[in-house]
């Protein structure tokens, strides 16, 4: 369990392991990070608000045990693969160079990590004091390690008329995140379509 000093708000993560095939165990190397966040009142007492997932990949580990790149990704969930897309160029089977600068790494090769945010949701009644942010800084506290390529995206859970969250309200979480101090996150493509990267080694 992790606390922001001086705050009441705290965010409990499990870990679980995941598998890459049915013939190779994922130990330390893709985990599946999922938060409760929760406020503590004066008496300790924890209340659950909201709740985020993330996936840490250890692609130095993946690299080393010849474990193709995509494969462990290609096991998760379709918005994973789309993140791996943006961040990895499997042509030339590096990371895309641009993105590399954007997020403040010099080379591939110092890429050891790489955690996506998969998703956050508070309930609606305790939005609005920044506490998904600071879940967020909670994340990035509990995953900190050299090397590590952080990516995420804005995407609000209340979907718009089609089905999928408004241009708007994706815009305004993309910007929010980005002026949050101290995640480092940058805009990665189109402001609308809500991706960011960062470097959040150490």
């Amino acid at each position: 369990m992790s606390r922001e000093e001086d705050d009441d708000l705290v965010v409990e993560f499990r870990v679980q392991l995941m598998e890459v095939d049915e013939d190779m165990p994922a130990e330390r190397l893709v985990h599946e990070i999922n938060g409760t966040i929760k406020l503590m009142d004066i008496e300790g007492q924890e209340q659950p608000i909201g709740a985020l997932k993330a996936y840490l990949i250890n692609v130095a580990g993946l690299a080393a045990e010849g474990v193709h790149l995509f494969d462990p990704y290609d096991m998760r969930q379709q918005h994973l693969s789309e993140t791996v897309n943006r961040v990895f160029d499997f042509d030339a089977y590096e990371f895309i160079p641009a993105v590399l600068k954007k997020a403040g790494f010099f080379e591939s090769d110092s890429i050891e990590w790489h955690v996506h945010m998969f998703g956050l949701y508070l309930e609606p009644k305790f939005r609005g004091r920044g506490r998904g942010v600071r879940a967020l800084h909670l994340l990035r506290w509990y995953t900190e390690r050299p090397g590590l390529l952080a990516t995420a995206r804005a995407f609000p859970r209340e979907p718009g008329e089609d089905g999928n969250p408004s241009v708007e309200a994706t815009r305004a979480l993309a910007r929010y995140y980005l002026s949050a101090k101290g995640l480092g996150l940058k805009q990665l493509g189109r402001l609308d379509q809500g991706w960011l990267v960062a470097n959040w080694s150490p």
